[in-house]
């Protein structure tokens, strides 16, 4: 009996061999480098996840659309005046015929991608590159799509499940929400993996708006999954009283209140019923401490994490977590004077949206 696939975790690779966007092989230039072809620019540290888009046809090639455009039209043609063609003109019909199956058999066969349910995902700075799931060594005419960011400004990571996401690329709603999504999937990570997923998109947008030599936003050091985290059982943390301490601490109050002049800002956050603590959207979560506030990947921290954007919280899931606890917190905490600019804000855990209670 066959098993089913089990796709793999996300995972970081030097970069790839060869440009995402037009193929131009990179053998020999060191990242950070861009394409000499087309200009992409690539790093050292591209992520890769696994999974299987939804149904998303603009980002199909051009070149495929046109052939099958042009396959339906002189098929239905021919389903329609074959008799009379067969008849008065049959090497007009046989060509007609070959031209239709010729068509066929170059969709299939050069489509990896296409032909199977699943993919990869590679992020990049301008874009998410769609690749075969399976890739032979050396090979050169791959069969990749490069779905640029265009316009998008705002993403969404939706928990499906412990070991399954779903990524949203598009334009901030009026809500907070994202609409005309130029990206759609959903993609194998489990819950201890998303924060990193989440992290590596945000410095890929950021990126991208500052320029491939941009400030802040870019970091030499690349995160990694290699850790003990992959390979350590999943620890659970301890419970903490629900209602916030009366000597709730609050870090990152002047970066806070400077967001407030930046019209596109992003930061993050980490906090529990003890504090908060508000830092740049360049520092990972779980580097960013504090007396009773520490958020770990593998959900041995005691603290939640957020990122902040204009309009909006999304805070991550965590196993100790459930929907009310996480609701009193954040209602509490933006009824705090220091969290004045947040409030109004639409609030979601896990991509799912929070009714608050008396936050106005």
């Amino acid at each position: 009996m066959s098993q089913a696939r089990v796709l793999p975790e996300p995972s970081f690779v030097q970069h790839a061999p060869f440009c995402l966007r037009c193929g131009y092989n990179l053998e020999g230039l060191a990242p950070p480098n861009a394409c000499p072809e087309c200009g992409l620019w690539f790093e050292a540290g591209t992520l890769i996840v696994a999974g299987i888009p939804r149904h998303m046809t603009k980002n199909t090639s051009p070149i495929r659309r046109l052939v099958w455009g042009a396959m339906l039209v002189l098929s239905g043609a021919f389903y329609f005046s074959w008799t009379f063609v067969v008849f008065r003109h049959p090497w007009v019909a046989l060509a007609w015929a070959l031209t239709i199956v010729g068509c066929l058999v170059w969709l299939l066969s050069t489509s990896q991608r296409e032909r199977k349910a699943y993919e990869r995902f590679a992020f990049t700075r301008d874009g998410i590159a769609r690749l075969p799931y399976t890739m032979k060594a050396g090979e050169t005419n791959i069969d990749t799509v490069f779905v640029a960011w265009e316009d998008a400004d705002s993403f969404v990571i939706q928990r499906v499940g412990p070991f399954w996401k779903r990524l949203i690329v598009g334009k901030r709603g009026a809500k907070g929400e994202v609409v005309e999504s130029v990206f759609d999937a959903g993609f194998r990570c489990s819950d201890e993996h998303a924060m990193t997923v989440r992290d590596a998109m945000e410095r890929a947008m950021l990126a991208q708006r500052e320029g491939p030599l941009g400030g802040s936003a870019r970091s030499s050091a690349s995160p990694t999954l290699h850790s003990p985290m992959l390979h350590s059982p999943m620890l659970h943390s301890p419970p903490l009283p629900e209602p916030l301490a009366p000597e709730f601490v609050v870090l990152g109050t002047e970066f806070l209140a400077s967001l407030g002049a930046v019209p596109h800002f992003s930061a993050h956050m980490v906090f529990n019923e003890r504090g908060a603590v508000v830092f740049p959207a360049n520092q990972a979560h779980s580097s960013v401490k504090a007396e009773g506030i520490s958020y770990e990947d593998n959900y041995a921290g005691d603290a939640l994490a957020a990122v902040l954007s204009p309009g909006r919280i999304d805070v991550q899931w965590h196993q100790a977590y459930p929907d009310a606890r996480v609701v009193a917190i954040v209602s509490r905490m933006l009824a705090l004077p220091e969290f004045a600019l947040l409030r109004g804000c639409g609030v979601t855990y896990q991509g799912n949206p929070l009714a608050l209670a008396g936050v106005v």
